[in-house]
């Protein structure tokens, strides 16, 4: 994005100043950002107020890490006249504040450039992280639905989702976001980590014993929900209870006899049925109008076996990756699916 915005913005200026740009451009296509912010430095010297410089310079001190600059820098392309792509300046302001400890007037720099700019999953994930650190997980939360509507393939804003909605006890969502975020990134740093935590929720409160029985722990917090008779929006009250059980059926029949992966699968399926069995009216609510439907017709379209390997990819199981070796056309079928989803537009 950079490389061809600083080449257009850069057409009209005077001789001395062109090839300035243009050496300072490609100083920084080969990573050579000091080199590069030092020409953009020239042009300034001589020309104040250079846009092209400008941006050259916001892009250079983010990755030198240059805050204090960064900062003046993308206040001077916010104030500057005229209409500028300015949603790339808004996050690398916020994250500038952000990274100098400045969270409050961070968070005011992401919500302005989020109310122009909505459709910029950065400047939300950006301000995720912001709010994060100013304490305000709800609204973070927000922040982070926004993203994923705006970027459904920006798998951090799904992990970071999915962590806000463990904390808060929403087990079921969390499961959700955090699936979505596994297969997008199913062999990123964090992925075998972060299986085992989606595989420790899906099994959550069921225990084998010795003898073969299968110790059953109700989530209290879905219990009390469903007593109290009232439903509200991302309510999986009685879903969250039929994982419990679903889960502890799987693990019973098997008798210790069947793989974590075939349970794993098993217990994933349950799960997608029971989401596409739940009541209209009690489908309101972010994680029941974005993730659910994908994972209800991700188990309709016969795709479950190919979710459930590939999103372990980054653990190493012998039985995966065998799997994966024999089934390359279902993987490929199913992401070639998954990218061709229609995913749910205008939620917040």
């Amino acid at each position: 994005m950079g490389f061809c915005l600083l080449g257009s913005m850069a057409q009209a200026q005077s001789p001395s100043a062109q090839v300035l740009l243009d050496q300072g451009l490609e100083l920084f296509k080969a990573d050579d950002n000091a080199g590069a912010a030092a020409k953009y430095e020239q042009v300034l010297a001589s020309v104040p107020g250079n846009i092209a410089a400008l941006m050259g310079l916001m892009y250079c001190y983010m990755n030198l890490h240059r805050d204090t600059e960064l900062v003046s820098v993308c206040e001077k392309l916010l104030q500057a006249p005229g209409e500028l792509p300015l949603a790339t300046a808004y996050s690398y302001y916020g994250l500038g504040l952000s990274h100098l400890k400045r969270y409050a007037d961070a968070e005011q720099a992401f919500a302005k450039g989020a109310a122009q700019y909505p459709d910029d999953f950065a400047l939300h994930f950006n301000r995720g992280n912001n709010l994060i650190r100013l304490s305000q997980p709800a609204a973070a939360k927000q922040s982070y639905c926004a993203a994923v509507v705006a970027n459904p393939r920006h798998f951090r804003s799904h992990l970071n989702l999915s962590v806000g909605m463990f904390a808060e006890g929403d087990r079921v969502p969390a499961v959700l976001a955090l699936g979505r975020y596994l297969e997008l990134d199913a062999q990123g740093q964090q992925a075998a980590a972060r299986a085992g935590q989606f595989d420790q929720a899906l099994m959550q409160g069921v225990r084998r014993q010795d003898e073969g029985h299968v110790n059953v722990t109700l989530p209290s917090k879905s219990v009390d929900a469903l007593n109290a008779g009232t439903v509200k929006p991302d309510d999986f009250a009685n879903l969250e209870v039929g994982l419990t059980l679903a889960a502890a059926k799987a693990v019973g029949e098997s008798k210790g006899k069947s793989s974590h992966i075939t349970l794993v699968h098993e217990v994933f399926v349950e799960l997608c049925r029971l989401l596409a069995a739940q009541a209209p009216g009690q489908r309101t609510g972010f994680a029941w109008q974005y993730y659910a439907p994908y994972y209800v017709e991700l188990e309709k379209q016969g795709h479950a076996p190919a979710f459930v390997h590939l999103t372990h990819t980054a653990q190493g199981e012998p039985e995966v990756q065998l799997w994966l070796a024999a089934h390359k056309a279902d993987v490929a079928k199913f992401q070639q699916w998954s990218a061709a989803y229609a995913w749910p537009k205008g939620l917040r």
